[in-house]
């Protein structure tokens, strides 16, 4: 990967940061003052380097109840950049998992609306979990098919939610509450997915262009989104209410992670002190006189 440490620690904080906030590429390098190639070019590698902290951090969590959801967003390909059956508007749906208690964003996966894109989220999220905990979904016709071939001979709970009532598909039974079983929280979470990240917001020209692009925006959100933003409501981060971590992660933290990954850069000497025009000539003259010898 090419490495982009000629932008300085402050316009990179500042990228992130904007980018969090829900600003475009393009509206991102007219406040910082830069071209998008590096903007994409910082969020590529940053995107991998959260990618390792979520795969590394979020492991051993004990939640009491899960919800899942999935949310529809477009990923639109030009023709000229794309095969002809690839072009047009593609429909991607983000599948994420919260914990009820902590609100933090456990798995989530990017693909399509059906069966394996189901299996693969929650095989995701059976991986990052710990202990017997109940699973709150909706009735897509998805889930319970897959729920069963995941977490078969587990002490997880499907629950599962038709028009507000809910009702259990698992090894015991229990009394259901309407207040007690929703997906509210999963689906706020989608809405602050889509207004703070420009390529999944509805009726613009911010779109995705790809998924690979796609899946960079939401693995940089969802580190911004458990490690360092704080909610008020839960008087700090849902990576301390899990007991992940023990104070707020910062942007500078995590460009100092990225830095760490990045190879050093030798940097050539000034063009004024004559080093570089030296070692022209020099190699000038060693071609000619080669040439001159055959």
């Amino acid at each position: 990967m090419r490495s982009n440490r000629w932008l300085k620690r402050e316009q990179r904080v500042m990228v992130v940061r904007l980018l969090m906030e829900g600003m475009s590429i393009a509206a991102v390098s007219r406040m910082v003052g830069i071209t998008n190639v590096p903007i994409h070019r910082l969020r590529k590698s940053l995107a991998a380097v959260c990618s390792d902290i979520h795969d590394s951090v979020v492991r051993g969590v004990f939640p009491q109840r899960v919800q899942a959801d999935e949310c529809w967003t477009k990923v639109i390909r030009a023709r000229w950049t794309r095969p002809e059956a690839e072009a047009g508007i593609n429909a991607a749906w983000v599948w994420s998992a919260v914990d009820q208690d902590s609100r933090m964003l456990l798995a989530w996966h990017v693909g399509k609306r059906d069966q394996e894109s189901a299996r693969t989220f929650l095989a995701d999220l059976h991986r990052r979990c710990e202990g017997g905990y109940q699973l709150i979904t909706d009735g897509c016709f998805m889930y319970p098919g897959a729920v069963k071939e995941v977490f078969m001979e587990t002490g997880v709970q499907h629950v599962v939610l038709n028009t507000g009532n809910a009702r259990a598909i698992g090894y015991s039974s229990y009394a259901h509450r309407k207040d007690q079983y929703t997906t509210n929280h999963v689906e706020r979470q989608n809405f602050d997915m889509r207004s703070r990240l420009a390529a999944m917001r509805r009726s613009s020209h911010t779109f995705a262009r790809s998924f690979a692009t796609l899946r960079e925006s939401i693995a940089v959100y969802c580190v911004y989104y458990n490690f360092v933003r704080s909610q008020k409501g839960l008087g700090g981060t849902p990576a301390m209410l899990a007991n992940l971590t023990d104070a707020p992660w910062t942007v500078e933290s995590l460009i100092e992670r990225l830095e760490a990954t990045e190879p050093e850069i030798k940097r050539l000497p000034p063009k004024n002190d004559g080093t570089r025009v030296a070692k022209w000539r020099a190699s000038w003259n060693a071609n000619r006189a080669a040439k001159l010898a055959g």
